[in-house]
């Protein structure tokens, strides 16, 4: 017979935790509203819009123009990461949050 078990989890991050998640979470909506802004500008002028890739080229570009610290841990170095994350980062979110596991 097979069983089905599912396990939900949450994280209890302390505060400096909480504050580099809403940092990332500030830097995805900013990227993410400067390019839909700009796919919207070049729709205006009837250009073809810009891909994934096209899209990653300006982000180097745009973190020199703005100088956030929100910027401190952007979504190309954290997703370029192997899953073996906890070992090698120290201090981060993913190293040392607390999670709670909920039977279900």
């Amino acid at each position: 017979m097979l069983r089905l078990q599912a396990f939900k989890f949450a994280l209890q991050p302390n505060g400096e935790q909480l504050r580099n998640l809403r940092q990332f979470a500030g830097s995805c909506r900013f990227v993410y509203n400067k390019g839909l802004a700009l796919n919207l500008e070049r729709h205006e002028k009837k250009e073809q819009r810009l891909g994934y890739a096209g899209l990653c080229a300006l982000l180097p570009n745009w973190k020199m123009e703005h100088q956030f610290e929100s910027f401190r841990f952007p979504a190309s170095r954290r997703t370029n990461q192997s899953p073996d994350i906890r070992s090698r980062v120290s201090g981060s979110v993913a190293d040392s949050s607390t999670c709670v596991r909920h039977h279900r």
